[in-house]
């Protein structure tokens, strides 16, 4: 049976590798400068001394030339054998035997922690599906970034006419970055910008309140479509950054009392208890997350949600034994390709791995 390693423990083995002949090379050059030292007549002369400050610029010109530099370990390719030739020039003999120790016993006893050793399990490789998932997610976060970065040039520059422009095009945008922006735009140097940016959050505002109103006054005749618009309605307003904490905090409790409301009125749609429960992290009422995340476990339009929900909600609070619990749950189901979109199936996938990928290693 040919044993198969994977390509990320080939790369690590073989900079690992490298970086020990590395140092295995400096010493020896550090060896025979001072082995030129030590002479049979007594006291080394001036062209001993010469030879072996040669020598030792040489064993120190090994590390600092070093130029394997592997992507997924670049520390390895550089600030390491940079650091150690720096150390070894200016510090003859002890400085590259003391740089070897030290980074050996280091990768022995120290070990990175984070949260994949609190939850107690190994790195995971993603798989096409969940590959495919997350470049959309990452081509939407990339064309909401290009979008801004311009803007936040031009803002951070000190040209007040394109700034008067760039804060007109963040108007438009009515997203949470741009509102971000525009009140970072108030304490700029400028009068003028101040003005212009304190105009476009008081335009945003109006017009906000004005849809909030609008959408109130539909909610009061009791249809179902409009109770669930006012829900949406208040929470765009709360997620939009444009209300303090205390407002936000209102306009949430509201979109969770309409969004209740409308189930009140359609029980058939089971959607809103997702909406329900998000809200409730955004409150931090993690009992109330978990018990509407757990409701939506009966539902099969909203099983993978509730599991991703529940997983949220122990991450949130920071129970990895919870969540390593849940996420073994997880790995007892596997949803059918439409039962979520593309990016829920993946992060489902990504969690139920992780328990499997752990009760093998326990197996082992």
């Amino acid at each position: 049976m040919k044993l198969s390693l994977p390509p990320s423990l080939i790369h690590h083995m073989t900079a690992l590798a490298l970086l020990e002949a590395m140092f295995l090379l400096s010493m020896l050059i550090e060896a025979a400068a001072c082995r030129v030292l030590f002479v049979p007549e007594g006291l080394p002369g001036t062209q001993e001394w010469l030879y072996a400050g040669a020598l030792h610029v040489l064993s120190a010109a090994v590390p600092l030339l070093y130029a394997y530099r592997p992507k997924q370990y670049p520390g390895i390719g550089w600030y390491l054998p940079k650091f150690t030739g720096l150390i070894s020039l200016f510090l003859p003999v002890f400085g590259i035997f003391g740089m070897f120790v030290t980074i050996n016993l280091t990768r022995l006893f120290i070990r990175s922690k984070g949260l994949a050793h609190d939850f107690g399990q190994e790195a995971l490789h993603l798989g096409p599906t969940d590959t495919t998932a997350l470049n959309r997610s990452l081509d939407d976060m990339l064309r909401e970034e290009l979008a801004t970065q311009p803007i936040v040039d031009i803002l951070l520059g000190d040209d007040e006419d394109l700034k008067r422009g760039a804060i007109m095009l963040l108007r438009r945008m009515k997203n949470l970055r741009a509102v971000q922006l525009l009140k970072h735009s108030l304490s700029d140097p400028s009068t003028e910008v101040r003005f212009f940016a304190h105009t476009a959050l008081t335009q945003l505002e109006e017009d906000a309140v004005s849809r909030l109103e609008k959408a109130s006054e539909h909610a009061v005749s009791g249809d179902s479509k409009a109770v669930r618009a006012f829900a949406e309605a208040c929470r765009e307003y709360a997620q939009s950054g444009l209300p303090e904490e205390t407002m936000r905090t209102y306009y949430l409790k509201e979109a969770r009392t309409h969004y209740q409301r409308y189930m009140s009125l359609e029980k058939q749609d089971h959607q809103p208890l997702l909406d329900i429960g998000y809200i409730s992290l955004a409150l931090e009422d993690y009992s109330g997350a978990m018990h509407v995340f757990t409701l939506a476990l009966d539902y099969p339009e909203t099983l993978v949600a509730g599991r991703l929900g529940r997983c949220w909600t122990y991450f949130d609070q920071r129970d990895w034994g919870q969540l390593s619990r849940e996420t073994a749950a997880m790995s007892a189901y596997t949803p059918e390709p439409g039962e979520a979109d593309d990016a829920s199936l993946a992060l489902y996938a990504f969690w139920a791995r992780s328990a499997s990928t752990r009760r093998m290693g326990a197996e082992a």
